[in-house]
């Protein structure tokens, strides 16, 4: 796994990184410079969105909770204010997850699993055409695609998960990914990963989790939700393409 080269640092964010770097099964690596995770751009400064541009990001997919009242709705899912005058960025909001599913919130999210990827499976079984939408979304973006959440760990790990899924990458590989503590976001969230002994235990909790991701992937669920051979070959297209055009095949 790549070190912290892989964060980004863009100025008003504190956890972006670039989903590059990341071994697939057989040999090679993610692509740095197609696809990048966040916390919520709504933060970025001037220079900070200058950075995402000269980065070559041109499309934000927002994984937002769907089916919030009012005011809820707005902090949940905040507006992403990109700059007058900033060259075209195209800008998708797809939902993740239902706010009115009183089961999974009561579930999950009010007892703080939410924060650890054991809802993953929940989630996915729930809402398979969310998921399939979000990966369509990712898919078809043109240029570099920064996708994200609020805190750029959740529900963007879940997203990404499936992403590396569907790349090649092994459920460790994947936990990993999941796993890494940006500078930024040990900053605003110290103590994620307490100690050795919890740092472990998280981390076999957490591969378990990406084995059911990728069991998922191989399912015909996503498939019945729209996510057909030729989008998954899109995804892989688009992760799988260096900076110069070429393509890193898996096994390559």
């Amino acid at each position: 796994m790549a070190g912290t080269t892989r964060e980004l640092n863009w100025d008003g964010l504190f956890n972006a990184r670039d989903l590059g770097g990341v071994p697939l099964t057989g040999n090679g690596v993610t692509q740095s410079g197609r696809i990048v995770r966040s916390d919520h751009p709504s933060k970025l400064t001037q220079a900070g969105w200058a950075a995402l541009r000269s980065y070559g990001v041109r499309t934000i997919v927002s994984f937002e909770t769907a089916n919030l009242p009012g005011r809820r709705a707005l902090e949940e899912n905040p507006v992403v204010p990109i700059p007058e005058g900033t060259p075209r960025i195209v800008h998708v909001r797809v939902p993740v997850q239902d706010g009115s599913d009183e089961d999974f919130m009561s579930t999950w999210a009010a007892t703080g699993l939410s924060g650890i990827p054991v809802y993953f499976h929940d989630a996915l079984t729930r809402w398979p055409q969310y998921y399939a939408n979000a990966l369509c979304a990712v898919a078809v973006a043109p240029g570099a695609v920064l996708m994200h959440c609020g805190r750029g760990q959740h529900r963007t790990g879940l997203v990404a998960a499936l992403v590396l899924a569907i790349a090649g990458a092994s459920p460790e590989a994947m936990a990993d990914d999941y796993m890494f503590d940006s500078t930024g976001l040990r900053r605003v969230a110290p103590g994620v990963h307490r100690d050795v002994r919890d740092a472990a235990l998280q981390r076999k909790t957490t591969v378990l989790s990406m084995e059911q991701v990728s069991a998922f992937v191989r399912g015909r669920e996503l498939k019945a939700a729209g996510l057909d051979e030729p989008i998954k070959a899109q995804l892989r297209a688009k992760l799988l393409t260096r900076r110069d055009g070429s393509v890193q095949l898996r096994g390559a």
